[in-house]
């Protein structure tokens, strides 16, 4: 039953777990039973004789690279964004993935176990836009996310209560003593003091104003003025609880100079502030029982520590190099008890501890930049693929903000592998990304989507990392651009978060869903759009007909893949419109838009919601009439079949792109519930799914490793189909028997 896993295995690793299962067949000395309990039998006996049977499974298990790691210790496990910190009381430390909206808890022993997550958790949920996570006395943990726009406490049994929030934003101030539950009221910070009591704030967004609300333990709200002389940028950063009824407030712009201060509200109602000119984005604040406050500046790297009426004084960061480690971007701050103060950091997103005594030492997150343990591989939110001229596998991480290859021995970083500002023309290890997408080769050059730093850039065969887009910085366009326009490349910045490919005479093709349109950098130095009628901002492109392809309604555009044999056409996945789409001529002045598979987005949501057991109907369909449940990745085979991964509507919140970039994402009203899914599109045009509801290779939905989110696909030189898996931190391949 293993053989098709086993077949996917580098021949030289597969030879030698052909020789450890030859030695321990050896161990066989009677004629085996197959009844369960002798079968159990058996095998314990030859694990006792010989340790290598145990590897070997383990070994065979790369089928599937990386993973969630339950199970593995903490610091061999890939985390995304750990922004968020609480204790339990058995000692545990629960750690919120900001992005992912995912708890993970490391345990006493330093094992890691995935408490909350949609499909992979204890406790089913994610909440995305993380905000505010604490363990109360009654043992209820409470919990925020913005982007569902509620505050819930989750009950020790996983069930889940609201406590605050409707979805939508607070319009106005609500009266005093009223029940908060029914409120709509947007958390962007939280502070929850032990007996269930809260402080939250909204921050001012279009016609929705910023407020101030204390919400008692038997759920009662009140409004509560904020610190007065505040500027209309302003923004409530976080809220933490102090003893004696205390309230702090890190309030002010994000990332600039002079831009945040704390302040500390008093029993009576006055402010005072604290502590200004904090440089912040998602850095956070925490006070512990004496008043001590601590900051995690990130924008500045530095972890600060201020107690009432003393200087300031900087525990990590620069000037402070002996004994502590190399913090980045310290983000999500929690002094414990005992003294023990836990410090997340951002960029590099490992959880560390420092000690009463002020010794430092890692907790959590992937501390490895070279892994030679197959079985333990750890990737964070894995976004892109390509294979380079040795037939390496090469993974961008969208968490990790690193490049990472894998020859089938050890999977090592070869760029990045920390958050930061594009810097130009930097050895590859040095360089910093904010957030990476996709990937592809151009001869021996990895061209790179450096997602949040709004520009391509590029790793040479030199080992070092320039930027193809975007050196001049302009501010970022959000128009896109029209047709004919050309832009230099130096000039041109916009956010490419979707799909990269290269084009046979090495022009690079990027997508954006920013501004819905495809792009094309052709040798001539210059960028233009070849897809995606250019959207106002705030505007959404509708599920236009084919015909012009720069008239064409592209809504959230993603993959890209060249046909073999087709050198001139390129496929788009049409994300939010549900459909595939093929750009004709896209080297040319006047490119076409044809449909190539899904029936659009109204009609797939009308099937999944009108139709049982449409998924198993749908094989053998013609592609342009099944129901694409928002398409991300895409490939082509040899045999040039297409391939097409589906988010499905289970991992709407688990995306690892931040959503403001997928205006898909907020189609409005509940959708029926639908897992991941890989289709296969024949050269016919008929359609099958894979992998999937309704697939005959389905991974079992409900498992850690089920199929979350498969950004993007590709093939090796031995017709394996590898598939990167965002949701589940993994990257799989699948037998090229296995689809045959």
């Amino acid at each position: 039953g293993d053989q098709p896993t086993f077949d996917k295995l580098p021949a030289g690793e597969a030879e030698a777990l052909r020789s450890r299962l030859a030695a321990a067949q050896r161990l066989i000395t009677a004629v085996p039973s197959y009844k369960p309990a002798d079968s159990v039998a058996l095998t314990e006996a030859i694990r006792q004789q010989d340790a290598a049977v145990d590897e070997t499974l383990e070994a065979i298990k790369v089928l599937l690279l990386g993973g969630l790691g339950d199970g593995r210790q903490a610091t061999r496990v890939a985390l995304s964004g750990p922004r968020m910190l609480a204790l339990e009381p058995d000692g545990s430390l629960l750690i919120g993935e900001y992005d992912l909206g995912r708890v993970r808890r490391v345990r006493p022993d330093g094992a890691l176990e995935t408490y909350i997550d949609g499909e992979g958790g204890q406790v089913a949920g994610n909440f995305r836009d993380m905000v505010g996570l604490r363990r109360l006395a009654d043992g209820h943990l409470v919990v925020g996310s913005a982007v569902l726009g509620k505050v819930f406490r989750v009950a020790p049994d996983g069930r889940q209560a609201v406590v605050l929030g409707t979805g939508a934003m607070a319009t106005a101030a609500p009266a005093a003593a009223t029940p908060a539950a029914g409120l709509a009221f947007r958390p962007d910070a939280l502070a929850t003091e032990l007996d269930g009591a809260m402080w939250v704030a909204q921050n001012a967004r279009d016609a929705a104003p910023r407020l101030l609300l204390r919400v008692d333990a038997g759920g009662l709200a009140e409004p509560v003025a904020l610190p007065p002389g505040l500027k209309p940028v302003d923004d409530v950063l976080d809220l933490a609880a102090g003893p004696g009824g205390l309230l702090y407030a890190l309030i002010g712009e994000r990332k600039l100079a002079g831009g945040a201060t704390v302040h500390r509200r008093l029993p009576g109602g006055s402010w005072e502030a604290m502590l200004p000119d904090l440089h912040v984005d998602r850095g956070r604040l925490a006070v512990d029982a004496a008043g001590t406050v601590f900051l995690g500046e990130d924008a500045r790297g530095r972890l600060l520590r201020l107690v009432p009426g003393t200087p300031v004084e900087v525990l990590a960061g620069p000037g402070v190099t002996v004994g502590t480690p190399p913090l980045v971007a310290p983000g999500g701050v929690l002094p414990a008890p005992d003294g023990t103060l836990y410090v997340s950091d951002m960029a590099t997103n490992v959880v560390h501890a420092r000690s009463p005594q002020g010794a430092w030492r890692a907790v959590a997150g992937n501390v490895e930049t070279r892994q030679t343990d197959a079985s333990q591989l750890a990737f964070n939110a894995p976004a892109g693929l390509a294979f380079d001229a040795e037939g390496r596998l090469v993974v961008s991480e969208a968490g990790g903000n690193a490049v990472k290859r894998w020859d089938g021995r050890a999977l090592e970083t070869i760029a990045g592998g920390a958050e930061g500002e594009a810097v130009e023309d930097v050895p590859a290890l040095e360089a910093r990304f904010a957030v990476l997408g996709g990937i592809a080769y151009r001869g021996a050059e990895l061209i790179v989507a450096d997602v949040h730093n709004n520009r391509l850039r590029a790793l040479g065969a030199d080992g070092r990392v320039r930027s193809l887009t975007a050196q001049a910085a302009p501010p970022v366009r959000r128009e896109g651009l029209a047709a004919g326009e050309a832009v230099p490349a130096a000039q041109f910045r916009v956010r490419p978060n979707g799909g990269v490919a290269v084009g046979p005479d090495g022009a690079v093709y990027f997508t954006s869903t920013v501004v819905g349109q495809v792009f094309r950098l052709g040798p001539d130095g210059l960028v233009r759009a070849v897809a995606g009628k250019p959207m106002p901002e705030g505007a959404r492109a509708g599920d236009g007909p084919d015909g012009p392809a720069l008239e064409a309604g592209l809504l959230a555009p993603f993959g890209l893949a060249f046909r073999p044999g087709e050198p001139d056409n390129l496929y788009v996945a049409d994300f939010g419109n549900a459909r595939v789409r093929r750009i004709v001529g896209v080297s040319g002045a006047a490119p076409r838009v044809e449909t190539v598979a899904g029936a659009g987005r109204v009609p797939s949501l009308l099937k999944l919601g009108l139709e049982p057991g449409w998924e198993a109907a749908e094989n053998g369909l013609p592609a342009t009439e099944a129901a694409l449940v928002l398409p991300l990745g895409l490939a082509f085979d040899a045999a040039g079949r297409l391939y097409v991964g589906e988010s499905g509507t289970l991992n709407l919140k688990q995306l690892a792109a931040n959503e403001d970039d997928f205006e898909a994402l907020k189609l409005g009203g509940d959708v029926p519930p639908l897992g991941a899914r890989v289709r296969r599109i024949e050269p016919d045009g008929r359609i099958t799914t894979l992998m999937g509801p309704g697939g005959r290779l389905a991974p079992d939905p409900a498992a850690p490793d089920g199929l979350g989110a498969p950004m993007s696909l590709g093939f090796d030189r031995q017709g394996r189909l590898a598939i990167v898996d965002a949701r589940t931190n993994s990257v799989r391949l699948v037998p090229a028997k296995a689809l045959e």
